[in-house]
């Protein structure tokens, strides 16, 4: 009688308990969440977003400044709103405005990318919090795979300041069949760089840059970031800070890890330069 007594019991209390464990409230789950800002609608940032976004694996938020700085305040106080464990922040001004508006909340690690020149920002200036991937392909890298498209030989020249880039190219004479001029913030120059393309073709040398830009208007051959490269490279820097402790000051600015290369071949055609087949074939894009 007791044990039929007992079992009934079970099989009364088991459905209340039930119950009341489906009526208590229970604390809603909240993720760390990963901001990206954007400076703009730059189509160029599709990419390194979208890869990002698959391999950070936490939930994300995209905020963009519409190219326009007075949308700061508003973008980055939706951002510190939220549990914002880290910011992505992808061109100049969004990364110039993520630096600014975290110096006093260091604790929120900022990554940028796609800042051409990122020396002249300061981005690392006085703040511990800031790491990024540079747009400018590391010297080593685009020196191996020029060389390996052309067979080229390298020698080096400093220059110290802008203007002394026409007369240093000058200085060369016809004792060199190219020229290559580095993502520099120093000789970078709009100025400079329109002058080595049109000056390169009148004297047939095979001139060598950075950008796409760059070969699309002239130049002969450029090495460029591979852009899911840089949303895959950007997220796993994240994920070192995140999950790791990894510090952005350890981390620092890193070359760019994956690499493009276009290859102009109206330009081969006005220096009388042959490209061989296998040489076309390295290239990541022809341009003709």
């Amino acid at each position: 009688m007791n044990g039929k007594q007992l079992i009934t019991r079970n099989y009364v209390f088991w459905p209340v308990i039930l119950l009341l464990f489906l009526l208590v409230p229970i604390p809603a789950y909240c993720a760390d969440e990963v901001a990206i800002l954007l400076s703009d609608d730059e189509k160029a940032y599709e990419t390194p977003v979208a890869t990002f976004k698959n391999e950070i694996h936490l939930p994300v938020s995209i905020y963009n400044l519409l190219g326009n700085l007075k949308n700061a305040p508003k973008t980055m106080a939706d951002i510190f709103a939220k549990d914002t464990k880290l910011i992505f922040a992808l061109g100049s001004k969004a990364a110039f405005v993520a630096k600014v508006w975290t110096m006093d909340k260091q604790y929120i690690p900022v990554i940028f990318a796609m800042v051409i020149n990122w020396q002249r920002y300061n981005l690392l200036e006085g703040q511990d919090n800031i790491a990024g991937i540079a747009s400018e392909v590391s010297p080593g890298s685009l020196a191996e795979k020029t060389s390996q498209v052309l067979n080229l030989e390298l020698v080096a020249k400093p220059i110290s300041r802008p203007g002394d880039f026409k007369r240093t190219y000058k200085e060369f004479g016809r004792e060199i069949g190219g020229f290559w001029i580095l993502a520099d913030p120093v000789i970078y120059t709009i100025d400079n760089i329109s002058w080595l393309e049109k000056k390169c073709i009148n004297d047939n040398l095979a001139c060598i840059g950075q950008s796409k830009n760059v070969a699309k208007f002239g130049m002969l051959i450029a090495v460029d970031p591979d852009m899911h490269s840089i949303g895959s490279q950007a997220a796993a820097i994240s994920k070192s800070i995140i999950h790791h402790k990894k510090k952005p000051k350890d981390i620092g600015v890193m070359s760019p890890l994956g690499t493009k290369i276009f290859l102009n071949l109206l330009t081969a055609e006005k220096i009388g330069l042959d490209i061989s087949p296998a040489a076309r074939e390295m290239a990541s894009e022809i341009i003709d």
